[in-house]
Protein backbone atom coordinates (compact mmCIF):
# COMPACT_ATOMS: atom_id res chain seq x y z
CA UNK A 1 0.00 0.00 0.00
CA UNK A 2 2.47 2.56 0.64
CA UNK A 3 6.11 2.84 -0.48
CA UNK A 4 9.26 0.47 0.96
CA UNK A 5 10.27 3.30 3.65
CA UNK A 6 7.22 2.85 5.41
CA UNK A 7 8.23 -0.18 6.23
CA UNK A 8 10.92 0.59 8.10
CA UNK A 9 9.79 -0.90 11.35
CA UNK A 10 8.72 -4.28 10.31
CA UNK A 11 10.88 -7.21 9.97
CA UNK A 12 12.36 -7.53 6.42
CA UNK A 13 10.62 -10.05 3.94
CA UNK A 14 11.12 -13.70 3.58
CA UNK A 15 12.63 -14.54 6.67
CA UNK A 16 13.96 -17.96 6.95
CA UNK A 17 10.99 -19.22 9.70
CA UNK A 18 8.21 -17.21 7.38
CA UNK A 19 5.51 -19.34 4.91
CA UNK A 20 5.98 -19.05 1.52
CA UNK A 21 5.41 -16.39 -0.40
CA UNK A 22 6.14 -13.74 2.60
CA UNK A 23 7.45 -10.86 0.23
CA UNK A 24 5.54 -7.59 -0.61
CA UNK A 25 4.41 -7.07 -3.26
CA UNK A 26 2.44 -10.16 -2.68
CA UNK A 27 1.10 -12.14 -5.82
CA UNK A 28 -1.82 -14.46 -5.03
CA UNK A 29 -1.85 -17.66 -7.28
CA UNK A 30 1.34 -16.28 -8.47
CA UNK A 31 2.25 -18.60 -11.88
CA UNK A 32 -1.33 -20.19 -12.09
CA UNK A 33 -3.06 -19.57 -15.41
CA UNK A 34 -6.17 -19.05 -14.15
CA UNK A 35 -7.72 -18.63 -10.61
CA UNK A 36 -8.01 -22.15 -8.74
CA UNK A 37 -7.34 -24.29 -5.81
CA UNK A 38 -3.75 -22.60 -5.32
CA UNK A 39 -5.30 -18.80 -5.66
CA UNK A 40 -8.30 -19.71 -3.55
CA UNK A 41 -6.34 -21.15 -0.76
CA UNK A 42 -3.94 -18.07 -0.68
CA UNK A 43 -6.20 -15.13 -1.02
CA UNK A 44 -7.37 -16.22 2.75
CA UNK A 45 -4.11 -14.51 3.78
CA UNK A 46 -4.84 -11.29 2.31
CA UNK A 47 -6.02 -8.00 2.66
CA UNK A 48 -8.45 -9.38 -0.33
CA UNK A 49 -9.95 -11.92 1.77
CA UNK A 50 -11.33 -9.02 4.42
CA UNK A 51 -12.49 -6.55 1.28
CA UNK A 52 -14.67 -9.40 -0.59
CA UNK A 53 -15.93 -10.16 3.53
CA UNK A 54 -16.64 -6.29 3.26
CA UNK A 55 -18.81 -6.39 -0.33
CA UNK A 56 -20.40 -9.13 0.67
CA UNK A 57 -21.39 -7.45 4.29
CA UNK A 58 -22.70 -4.33 1.63
CA UNK A 59 -24.79 -6.57 -0.42
CA UNK A 60 -26.48 -8.20 2.36
CA UNK A 61 -26.98 -4.52 3.52
CA UNK A 62 -28.56 -3.43 0.22
CA UNK A 63 -30.14 -6.84 -0.18
CA UNK A 64 -32.02 -6.94 3.27
CA UNK A 65 -32.21 -3.70 3.37
CA UNK A 66 -30.61 -3.65 6.88
CA UNK A 67 -31.36 -0.73 9.01
CA UNK A 68 -33.96 0.41 7.49
CA UNK A 69 -36.96 -1.24 9.31
CA UNK A 70 -38.43 -1.02 12.72
CA UNK A 71 -36.89 -3.88 13.94
CA UNK A 72 -32.99 -4.18 14.98
CA UNK A 73 -31.35 -6.31 12.28
CA UNK A 74 -27.88 -7.87 13.38
CA UNK A 75 -25.11 -8.25 10.97
CA UNK A 76 -21.69 -10.20 11.76
CA UNK A 77 -18.68 -9.75 9.77
CA UNK A 78 -15.31 -12.16 11.05
CA UNK A 79 -12.20 -10.89 9.57
CA UNK A 80 -9.85 -13.34 9.96
CA UNK A 81 -7.01 -12.56 7.39
CA UNK A 82 -5.12 -10.89 9.74
CA UNK A 83 -4.90 -14.20 11.94
CA UNK A 84 -3.68 -16.09 8.75
CA UNK A 85 -1.24 -13.24 7.85
CA UNK A 86 0.12 -13.07 11.52
CA UNK A 87 0.55 -16.99 12.10
CA UNK A 88 2.39 -17.46 8.29
CA UNK A 89 4.63 -14.48 8.54
CA UNK A 90 4.60 -12.70 11.57
CA UNK A 91 3.05 -9.47 13.58
CA UNK A 92 6.08 -7.77 12.80
CA UNK A 93 6.32 -8.78 9.34
CA UNK A 94 5.75 -5.79 6.68
CA UNK A 95 2.65 -7.97 4.97
CA UNK A 96 0.72 -7.77 8.82
CA UNK A 97 1.62 -3.93 8.69
CA UNK A 98 0.43 -3.77 5.35
CA UNK A 99 -2.89 -5.31 6.34
CA UNK A 100 -3.71 -3.19 9.28
CA UNK A 101 -3.62 -0.42 7.20
CA UNK A 102 -5.38 -1.62 3.78
CA UNK A 103 -7.65 -2.64 7.32
CA UNK A 104 -8.19 0.55 8.56
CA UNK A 105 -9.29 1.86 5.27
CA UNK A 106 -11.62 -0.79 4.56
CA UNK A 107 -13.31 0.46 8.26
CA UNK A 108 -13.07 3.88 6.75
CA UNK A 109 -14.77 2.90 4.03
CA UNK A 110 -17.23 0.47 5.41
CA UNK A 111 -18.65 3.32 7.92
CA UNK A 112 -18.61 6.20 5.44
CA UNK A 113 -20.80 3.35 3.47
CA UNK A 114 -23.38 2.87 6.76
CA UNK A 115 -23.48 6.38 6.81
CA UNK A 116 -24.77 7.04 3.30
CA UNK A 117 -27.09 4.15 3.20
CA UNK A 118 -28.54 3.73 6.44
CA UNK A 119 -27.46 6.95 8.54
CA UNK A 120 -25.05 7.22 10.97
CA UNK A 121 -27.77 7.07 13.72
CA UNK A 122 -28.69 3.40 12.30
CA UNK A 123 -26.16 1.78 13.69
CA UNK A 124 -24.23 0.37 16.04
CA UNK A 125 -21.06 -1.10 15.41
CA UNK A 126 -20.01 -3.75 18.36
CA UNK A 127 -16.07 -5.24 18.04
CA UNK A 128 -15.12 -7.77 20.98
CA UNK A 129 -12.04 -7.11 22.29
CA UNK A 130 -9.31 -9.42 20.45
CA UNK A 131 -7.94 -10.00 23.99
CA UNK A 132 -10.84 -11.12 24.89
CA UNK A 133 -11.93 -13.47 22.35
CA UNK A 134 -9.05 -14.94 20.18
CA UNK A 135 -8.37 -18.20 20.26
CA UNK A 136 -4.62 -17.86 19.48
CA UNK A 137 -2.52 -14.42 20.16
CA UNK A 138 0.51 -13.61 18.00
CA UNK A 139 3.38 -12.36 19.41
CA UNK A 140 6.28 -11.02 17.39
CA UNK A 141 8.56 -14.29 16.17
CA UNK A 142 12.26 -14.22 15.85
CA UNK A 143 12.80 -17.93 14.65
CA UNK A 144 12.92 -19.08 18.37
CA UNK A 145 10.59 -21.45 19.62
CA UNK A 146 8.05 -19.94 21.71
CA UNK A 147 7.01 -22.60 23.45
CA UNK A 148 3.22 -23.69 24.07
CA UNK A 149 0.76 -23.10 26.34
CA UNK A 150 -1.75 -25.67 28.29
CA UNK A 151 -5.24 -24.42 27.24
CA UNK A 152 -6.89 -26.87 30.07
CA UNK A 153 -4.15 -25.40 32.91
CA UNK A 154 -4.75 -21.65 32.01
CA UNK A 155 -8.40 -22.29 31.78
CA UNK A 156 -8.76 -23.79 34.96
CA UNK A 157 -6.23 -21.05 36.76
CA UNK A 158 -8.56 -18.40 34.86
CA UNK A 159 -11.98 -19.80 36.24
CA UNK A 160 -10.56 -20.59 39.77
CA UNK A 161 -9.28 -16.41 39.91
CA UNK A 162 -12.76 -15.16 38.73
CA UNK A 163 -14.34 -18.52 41.27
CA UNK A 164 -12.35 -16.09 43.94
CA UNK A 165 -13.33 -12.52 42.59
CA UNK A 166 -17.18 -12.84 41.95
CA UNK A 167 -18.23 -16.36 42.91
CA UNK A 168 -19.58 -19.58 40.91
CA UNK A 169 -22.88 -18.49 40.15
CA UNK A 170 -21.98 -17.17 37.06
CA UNK A 171 -20.79 -20.84 35.69
CA UNK A 172 -17.19 -19.85 34.28
CA UNK A 173 -16.26 -22.49 36.79
CA UNK A 174 -17.54 -25.12 34.71
CA UNK A 175 -14.67 -24.88 31.86
CA UNK A 176 -14.07 -23.49 28.38
CA UNK A 177 -17.09 -21.81 26.53
CA UNK A 178 -17.41 -21.92 22.87
CA UNK A 179 -19.32 -19.12 21.19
Amino acid sequence: MLDDSAYARSLSDERKWYAKGGKLPKKVGDGQDKPGPIFYGEILATPFSDDLLFAFARAAIAGERLGRGAAPDILIVSLSAHDYINHAWGAESRLSQDHVLQLDRMFADFFGDLDQTVGPENYVWCSRPITVHARAGVQPIAGRDAGRVNAAQLSAKVNAGLARSFGKANGWDRGPHRA
